[in-house]
């Protein structure tokens, strides 16, 4: 069976791939990482016969994300530190039975915000690290930095009204949002895990349960008696527990709109709207309490909002479930992923079954697996992006997009061959078949406009005969 040439050459400057070889898996890659496909079949020679990939990680691809990784890491170690020594202060701090009080009560709320949390980021989780710091932030830095903001605005310290209702909300909302801020828009690595309004929430979510985790168990260890505690912890706790996370999510949707937004002043304008909301809604509720009933207006007032922002939430995760199933059509077409893999990963309980196998297979990699998987969504959602772009897509979007193909077409025959080897099989899952998918260009090479261009690297040549 003689291969086909593909629809369009390779530039002059780069020699063609290898000659098809019938029979063999992989296809032979040409420039750029693209394979071949013969007419008339899906995989050369009849079904595929796969070469064995080499157990652990991969060069290229791998180390620069490495790179990018340990970029992140120094801000990180950092934040972890100083929640630990904070927590060290908190607990030593503790002698009192009010302190106790306040320290079963702020624990069982923040566990509940996790597990919830955690629930909620299911189909792309964040890396542990970052959602260690997140909380770690929230419960150490943020306190810290709302302390030195505070002592750099005396002018409202004579009056405890305008204190309470506008300092405390400047400060606090904006020592909190300095996390999107500094940690995860400072760095490519960062904005690359910064992608959803899933992504937004879950980082406020602990941000906010990590700030009220430290002020609270300030306040209600400084009650009087063991019954004081108690009410002041089910007014802060039970009743008035998500204040923090739902400033901090208005703060948290004015930067993604802002990811997602173009031009520098669109960007600032989405930065400053979701801080003033936040900080608005934050002093809204601070000044009630000086009113009597009122408080109890603005909490049930500031609880329909939070339930909005919940709703959100979950509306974006099951979202992303979609996203991930729209876009892997193209990228068995593309042939960056194989059929039967498309069916699990388009799928949860697929994931977890395969992670699951992976993990009693003799020479099973679960952090390799775990690591393509992730590779596999993030690039379903760049796509996504770009296909919302109208033929203006961003550099950074081209950049990351590259990337995740070049990761996964590192560890593909490697995941199909090792779970096909443990006897995986479909599992249930059926197969997704190819459909042609847009081609975006990379690697400064421009998407081929008429006969004779050729197309970019990493975005493969489509199957013959559509």
């Amino acid at each position: 069976m003689t291969a086909p040439q593909p629809p369009f050459g390779p530039p002059p400057d780069h020699p063609a791939g290898p000659p098809q070889q019938p029979g063999s898996w992989p296809p032979p890659q040409q420039a750029y990482g693209q394979p071949q496909y013969p007419a008339g079949s899906q995989y050369p020679g009849g079904p595929p016969q796969f070469t064995p990939a080499p157990p652990g990680p991969q060069p290229g691809g791998q180390r620069t994300l490495a790179r990018k990784k340990r970029l992140l890491v120094l801000p990180i170690v950092v934040i972890v530190i100083a929640a630990l020594v904070t927590a060290l202060i908190l607990v030593l701090g503790l002698s009192s039975p009010q302190g106790w009080v306040a320290l079963s009560f702020t624990t069982i709320s923040a566990v509940v915000t996790v597990l919830i949390l955690f629930w909620i980021d299911r189909w792309e989780p964040e890396p542990p690290l970052l959602l260690i710091a997140a909380f770690g932030w929230g419960a150490a830095i943020a306190p810290l930095l709302a302390l030195l903001f505070t002592a750099a605005l005396p002018m409202f310290s004579g009056d405890l009204f305008l204190s309470t209702a506008v300092r405390a909300p400047l400060t606090e909302e904006t020592a909190k949002g300095l996390f999107f801020l500094v940690v995860l828009m400072s760095t490519r690595r960062g904005r690359a895990e910064f992608n959803s309004l899933t992504d937004a929430l879950v980082y406020a979510g602990l941000i906010g349960a990590g700030f009220s985790f430290t002020e609270d168990i300030l306040y209600i260890s400084g009650t009087a008696n063991v019954g004081d505690a108690i009410q002041l912890s089910v007014i802060r706790v039970v009743l008035g527990g998500f204040g923090h996370m739902l400033y901090t999510g208005c703060v948290a949707v004015g930067f993604w709109l802002a990811m997602r937004s173009r031009g520098v002043l669109a960007k600032v304008a989405w930065i400053l709207a979701g801080w003033l909301v936040g900080m608005l809604l934050h002093g809204l509720h601070n000044a009630a309490t000086a009113v009597g009933a009122l408080y109890f207006l603005v909490l049930g007032f500031d609880f329909l909002v939070f339930v909005a922002l919940v709703i959100a939430a979950i509306w974006s995760s099951i979202r992303e479930g979609k996203v991930v199933a729209r876009q892997l059509p193209a990228m068995v077409d593309h042939g960056w992923i194989h059929a039967s893999d498309a069916g699990w990963l388009g799928s949860t309980a697929g994931r977890k079954s395969r992670a699951k196998i992976m993990k009693r297979t003799p020479g099973g990699d679960r952090q390799r697996l775990r690591d393509w998987v992730e590779a596999v969504t993030e690039l379903a959602y760049v796509r996504e992006r770009l296909d919302h772009q109208q033929g203006n897509p961003d550099p950074h979007l081209l950049d990351q997009h590259q990337e995740y193909v070049d990761r996964i077409l590192q560890s593909k025959d490697w995941v199909t061959q090792t779970l096909a080897g443990a006897g995986a099989g479909a599992g249930g899952w059926p197969a997704i078949a190819g459909q042609p998918g847009p081609r975006y260009a990379v690697g400064g090479y421009p998407p081929p406009q008429a006969p004779g261009g050729y197309p970019p690297p990493g975005a493969g040549y489509p199957p013959p005969g559509r």
